[in-house]
């Protein structure tokens, strides 16, 4: 393995999507965790908009944490 983790940040831009499935290829090729961090209010709203982007993304819930920051 040659990184053992791997950062993302991840916004609900019309890009998200793509950014996400690039992200899974490079987190399959590597055997890596995906660290997606996003940045805005966590709610259940946002909550589930972002699950359903990654799993959308075809994403291994097992594979991938989810850091929230407030800030702009």
């Amino acid at each position: 393995m040659i990184f053992q983790k791997l950062g993302l940040a991840i916004t609900f831009s019309p890009n998200a999507l793509s950014h996400l499935k690039t992200a899974g290829r490079l987190q399959k090729l590597f055997g890596s965790q995906l660290c997606l961090i996003h940045v805005g209010e966590k709610n259940d709203d946002s909550v589930l908009k972002l699950n359903n982007l990654v799993n959308s993304a075809g994403i291994q819930k097992e594979n991938y944490e989810i850091v929230w920051k407030t800030g702009e």
